[in-house]
């Protein structure tokens, strides 16, 4: 398991074809492989029971690294926003020979039954949303453009309510020639009034010339236009996961101290 996510009454997580074998990579072998036999899956555990009330539900062919998003539609169905990645052998060694799909699925808690559906055609991953609309229904997606993965050319704007309808990419912002960058993230407005009163911020890479920037994308504009862009003195990381903290959130958090201490009292 790479990630899980939340809604308001599970958690979940999926267990898809990659094995993690620590014994091989010991020996000089790979740490993990895939494996054609295994059926991925996903499993449902209500956040407030134990791990034994996991349900599972067995989805062929999909293999998930990363969630985007997830909630409930009523008391009988699960929605679930992620990257199907294919092949999944070449999903950690080879990534830019895979290919991954933005899919949204729906989980029908009575019958057990599950639907698929893609919402786009494109490569697709590392999928950010405004983090006010976690665990709850939201219409918009931004996701990376897969080049030579983790590498990205760009990022686009998906946008839900166009599911069944065709193409769901309603805006896209593509890198200058030479740049690349890898998993964006979405930056609310302090007063924002609708979802997508944001922007989506990245961090960029020129590798001929080894510059390095930082940009600052308008979230509701339609083509993704650059409003602002820093040089940086040196690049950060393609694959770098990361998320944008305000200056008041980061003086709410706990110290290092107190949380030693609440440790302590396990």
């Amino acid at each position: 398991m790479h990630d899980f996510i939340i809604t308001e009454k599970y958690a979940i997580f999926h267990e898809n074809q990659i094995t993690i074998d620590p014994a091989g990579f010991m020996t000089g072998g790979a740490p993990a492989a895939s494996n054609a036999s295994k059926v991925p899956r996903l499993g449902l555990m209500p956040r407030d029971s134990s791990s034994g009330d996991v349900r599972w539900f067995n989805l062929p062919g999909c293999n998930f690294f990363h969630f985007v998003n997830a909630w409930e539609e009523g008391p009988d169905a699960v929605t679930i926003v992620a990257p199907n990645t294919f092949p999944p052998e070449h999903a950690l060694e080879c990534m830019h020979l895979s290919h991954s799909s933005i899919e949204i699925m729906r989980l029908d808690l009575k019958t057990g039954a599950v639907s698929r559906k893609p919402l786009s055609a494109m490569n697709l991953e590392f999928g950010i949303i405004n983090r006010c609309f976690g665990a709850r229904k939201n219409r918009f997606v931004y996701v990376s453009i897969g080049g030579l993965m983790p590498k990205s050319t760009g990022v686009v704007k998906l946008d839900l309510e166009r599911e069944g309808k065709g193409e769901c990419v309603v805006a896209q912002r593509v890198y200058e020639e030479g740049w690349f960058g890898s998993e964006a993230a979405f930056v609310a407005k302090s007063e924002s009034e609708s979802e997508d009163d944001g922007y989506v911020v990245a961090f960029l890479h020129e590798e001929a010339t080894g510059e390095a920037g930082f940009v600052v994308m308008d979230a509701a504009s339609s083509d993704l236009e650059i409003v602002a862009s820093v040089t940086l003195p040196q690049r950060v990381p393609y694959g770098f996961h990361g998320c944008f903290l305000t200056e008041e959130q980061l003086r709410s958090q706990r110290s290092i101290s107190s949380c030693w201490m609440l440790l302590g009292d396990i």
